[in-house]
């Protein structure tokens, strides 16, 4: 689990590319890139990832709304 973890954080791996390709394959077997867009984990290769997702929509459980978020700075 260890060696996994590490070949998906390494970007010199491509393992992340290859798995979030598969994750964007399946939301537009569902729905039109217009609405997955919102949804699909982008960002240049080994470049910095995001989701576009308005943050305001996303609802978190009680016990993770406890952790005290850091902002990520660009």
């Amino acid at each position: 689990m260890v060696e996994s973890v590490n070949r998906i954080c390494n970007p010199l791996e491509g393992s992340i590319n290859e798995k979030l390709s598969r994750i964007k394959e399946a939301f537009l077997k569902k729905m039109s890139m217009d609405t997955a867009k919102y949804y699909i984990v982008a960002g240049e290769r080994g470049m910095k990832k995001k989701i576009e997702i308005d943050r305001s929509l996303i609802r978190l459980p009680k016990a993770l709304e406890e952790i005290e978020l850091t902002k990520v700075t660009e």
